[in-house]
Formats: structure tokens, sequence, C-alpha cells
């Protein structure tokens, strides 16, 4: 993510996408709330042959999944646009069902959970953990004025606990484009490109704890 990203936050009301939408503030007593969005159907199914075979051992590890980080633009329920490098938008009258990176958090726990390869895997607090899988969310958005294609950038880290020590780091990304421009076919997309990230990042957290 750019630095000018992060210092060039603009919300432009005047964009012809964003006003066919709407108003950007959501007014209480001003029209109806949100339409809210979920992406649990990017989940892989249990088992899922792309993540584990079926017929592997469960691995004797507990895990915990950290929240991943992400700057301001992204640390929200918005559903965001990007139009430019410079500017970031957010879909009127939409919004996740959660924060993008708690979103993710529950996504990623429960793409590994459904790979039945673990004994115990929980939110910080639900357990005394071997290993934390921590990240950062770098990209969570659609890029393009007219037909978007959403990008999703995620790093992670698998580190011991409660010493500390990194097991193994990776950087996940896909680019899906959504087939029109509307929220709904921008959601879509973003499923997609979810599952990708929830499949190759599975694969990675399983092969890091079985070698480790």
């Amino acid at each position: 993510m750019t630095l000018s990203r992060r210092h060039l936050v603009s919300i432009l009301a005047t964009s012809p996408l964003l006003a066919a939408c709407g108003s950007l503030v959501d007014l209480p007593g001003k029209g109806p709330g949100a339409t809210l969005y979920n992406l649990r159907g990017a989940i892989p199914p249990m088992p899922d042959p792309r993540v584990a075979d079926p017929k592997a051992k469960i691995l004797g590890v507990h895990v915990t999944i950290m929240e991943p980080v992400a700057d301001r633009d992204l640390d929200n329920d918005r559903i965001a646009l990007a139009p430019s490098e410079r500017h970031i938008d957010y879909y009127a009258g939409a919004k996740w069902s959660d924060r993008a990176p708690s979103l993710v958090q529950s996504l990623l726990l429960g793409s590994l959970h459904n790979s039945g390869r673990l004994p115990a895997v929980a939110r910080p607090g639900g357990l005394m953990a071997d290993v934390a899988v921590m990240g950062e969310l770098e990209q969570f958005e659609a890029r393009g004025p007219t037909r978007p294609t959403v990008e999703i950038s995620l790093n992670l880290r698998l580190v011991t606990q409660p010493a500390g020590r990194l097991i193994k780091a990776q950087r996940f990304s896909k680019s899906v484009p959504a087939s029109s421009a509307d929220v709904d076919s921008v959601v879509v997309a973003f499923e997609t490109a979810m599952n990708g990230i929830l499949v190759d990042a599975t694969a990675f957290i399983l092969s890091a704890l079985e070698s480790r």
C-alpha cells in the first residue's frame, strides 16, 4: 500500500458510480440502512482436497488466529473502491458484516477448522496456543473506475507461543475482475479472490506446522 494512499484518502461523493448508489453518509432516520454482505461462501468446504488430504494425520498443534492489522482506510466495515492509486472511496448503501480485518480473521479460522487437520483453532483467548498466526491486510478493495478488479493481499506469519519464534512467513495475493461495476458483482469477485487466498494460506499453514 503506497504512502500516498495512506495520506490522501478521500471520499468522492461526486463519483458517478457512488452517486448512483446514494449518499456516502448514513444518517439515522434518513432512509433504509446499509445492505450487509459477508464472505462465508469463500470458506473451502470440509474436507477440501486442495487444502488437505482427508487421510492425513491430525496435527497436534493448537493454533490462535490473530486479527490482521490494516491501515485505517481498510480497518472498517465499508466496501472499498479505489478509482486511482491516490484515492479511496466506499460503496454507498453497502457494508461488510464486520470490519475487514475481523472478517478475514473469521474466514481464515473457518478454513483451518474445515481442513480437519487441527485439534483446536480459535481467536486469541480461546485456548492455550502453541502457534499464533499473525498478519497484515495490505489490500482489500476493488480497483478501477468502471469495471473494477478486486485486489486482496495478505501477509501471514506463524510464530511459536509463548517464545515468539518465527516459523515461516508468506504473502498471498489474488486479483479477480468483477463482471460489472455494481456492488453485488464486486462482492462475488471478493468471494472468489478470498477463496483463493484461503486455499493457499490454509495449505501453507498446515505444511509449515507439519514440518516445524
